[in-house]
């Protein structure tokens, strides 16, 4: 594989599928890195991530609001504090990517999308990446990881569409997510 394809194109509507990607091994991590680098040479310097708005994290059975459910997590995330609640909620916010590769304004009572065409929210795309990539940071599970990168992904393939603010946020996930993978790497040495 000499170019990585998985961040080009409008990955909102022609969502990745992964199935069987053909791994190139080191080919791979040179194109994917090289991809990265580019996006990031348009977008803006790294920011200190907003800090999480107030909220509780919802029961689970009942309907929610995305960005209310986000901030939540992300609160508790950053704080360290990983409860039951809030590892459920990493797991289910992680599965709910993997499958749909897209984050919807509202889900219902069975946390299955409510308006099925709102998905554009690039926001909520970059506060989940940020959730991920520090749970990983903290827990070490490469499932956060992996959900994390395919997030960045997306957010890479529609970068034009980013304000500033949204920019250096995407901006500061990429240099976390290459530290991660190289530090994985090295690991492996």
């Amino acid at each position: 594989m000499d170019r990585y394809a998985y961040s080009k194109g409008d990955r909102l509507d022609e969502r990745n599928t992964y199935f069987y990607t053909p791994s190139t091994g080191a080919g791979m991590l040179r194109a994917w890195r090289a991809s990265r680098e580019a996006v990031s040479l348009r977008l803006p310097e790294p920011v200190c991530v907003p800090p999480a708005g107030a909220g509780s994290l919802p029961l689970f059975g009942v309907a929610i609001e995305t960005a209310a459910l986000l901030e939540a997590l992300f609160s508790r995330v950053s704080a360290q504090e990983y409860a039951p609640a809030t590892l459920r909620w990493l797991d289910k916010i992680t599965h709910k990517f993997e499958v749909a590769k897209r984050f919807h304004h509202r889900y219902d009572e069975r946390f299955r999308a409510v308006e099925p065409g709102e998905y554009r929210d690039l926001g909520l795309y970059i506060r989940a990446g940020e959730i991920l990539l520090l749970a990983y940071a903290a827990l070490g599970h490469l499932t956060y990881l992996n959900a994390a990168m395919k997030i960045i992904d997306t957010l890479c393939a529609v970068s034009a569409g980013l304000d500033a603010a949204e920019g250096a946020r995407l901006s500061a996930l990429i240099s976390q997510e290459l530290a991660a993978v190289e530090a994985l790497r090295e690991g492996f040495r």
